[in-house]
């Protein structure tokens, strides 16, 4: 199933902006979002048939308190760093109050994780070094790699005036 997943990340991680920046340039922006229409649902077609899973019934146990509070907990840390330095100072009210409100959410997450009977988050992996050190590893990988990809293409194209086709074909030659 990985491997699968990997391939389809490639494909899509060079033809997506490629095809987002030929849609923005030619058509209308708009129809970024309708491709995804036909494509999930061959997607959906080759799940149907190709997919079999072993599923043992029973009743599942969904941590919802955890969920929210980690879905919380991550929008209000990214919205004080993306806001902080560029709306509002680093050291105003609105930049102190959003990164202490996520950190108090960040206690009342491992708060409430540590007593889920199926936590998301499962609090031994924290306390192996290995894997604690590779899921940090991950986080600064992905922030690394999200970063650029949201912010290249536009200053691509305001600071050095490429077009939307030049932005997809650099961020597309991130990906090889």
């Amino acid at each position: 199933m990985r491997g699968w997943l990997l391939i389809v990340w490639g494909i899509a991680a060079i033809t997506g902006p490629l095809l987002g920046g030929a849609f923005a340039a030619y058509f209308f922006w708009h129809w970024i979002f309708l491709v995804k229409l036909p494509v999930g649902g061959v997607a959906m077609m080759l799940i149907a048939r190709h997919l079999h899973e072993d599923f043992e019934p029973g009743n599942p146990q969904v941590d919802y308190a955890g969920e929210i509070l980690v879905i919380l907990t991550a929008v209000t840390l990214i919205l004080a760093l993306l806001q902080g330095g560029q709306a509002w100072a680093w050291s105003s009210r609105q930049s102190l109050t959003m990164l202490s409100a996520a950190g108090l959410l960040l206690a009342w997450t491992v708060r409430v994780e540590r007593r889920a009977p199926a936590p998301i988050i499962v609090g031994r992996l924290w306390r192996m070094p290995v894997l604690a050190g590779s899921n940090m590893a991950m986080a600064g990988m992905g922030l690394v790699m999200i970063a650029p990809t949201s912010y290249l293409p536009t200053f691509l194209q305001s600071v050095h005036g490429l077009g939307a086709i030049g932005a997809g074909l650099v961020l597309a030659s991130m990906s090889c």
